[in-house]
């Protein structure tokens, strides 16, 4: 078993498991496609009809400067999966295909981070010296340094960010999109 992207349309059919059942099928971490950062105002609103068959992110505003814009990116609507069953197991996040999560963006170095499952379950992010830097909660991470992520976390990597989400604050968000 590898890491899997998943659509959350896929991921919201298995709901009706219950959260027990779901936590069982998706023993693991997730990371939730959360939108592009952007040093703009957001200024992008969805308005009711446009766009509604077109997968977007979520919109979120971190302080007066910072906000992830409602936008479509390869990763809309999905989630990275990473099983338990990996543990102890160490992935690369980057730009390369070679990468065991890629995400094709300019703003994400070729090996941007790595990422420690650990054999508790527990994930580490270090940063890879990137260019552009990997950042949780928006605190920029010191290069070779290991950082716990902790459930509900963000994840930035260049302007890519993702919430981190164990299987029951995933199933949680499940039921808030219905």
């Amino acid at each position: 078993m590898s890491v899997r992207l998943l659509r959350l349309e896929n991921l919201r059919a298995d709901l009706p498991l219950g959260p027990d059942a779901f936590g069982e099928a998706y023993n693991g971490r997730f990371l939730l496609a959360m939108g592009l950062l952007s040093a703009e105002e957001l200024s992008v609103q969805i308005r009711a009809g446009e766009d509604a068959d077109e997968a977007k992110t979520a919109a979120l505003q971190f302080g007066a400067r910072m906000t992830h814009a409602i936008a479509s990116h390869p990763f809309a609507g999905c989630a990275f999966f990473i099983p338990l069953d990996l543990a102890p197991a160490t992935l690369v996040a980057g730009r390369s295909s070679g990468c065991d999560l890629t995400v094709p963006d300019t703003s994400v170095s070729d090996r941007h981070c790595e990422l420690r499952l650990d054999p508790q379950g527990w994930l580490f992010v270090t940063d890879l010296k990137s260019t552009n830097g990997t950042s949780i909660n928006l605190e920029r991470l010191a290069a070779g340094m290991a950082t716990e992520l902790d459930d509900e976390d963000i994840l930035t990597l260049g302007r890519y960010s993702f919430q981190h989400l164990q299987s029951a604050s995933m199933y949680r968000a499940l039921e808030m999109l219905e």
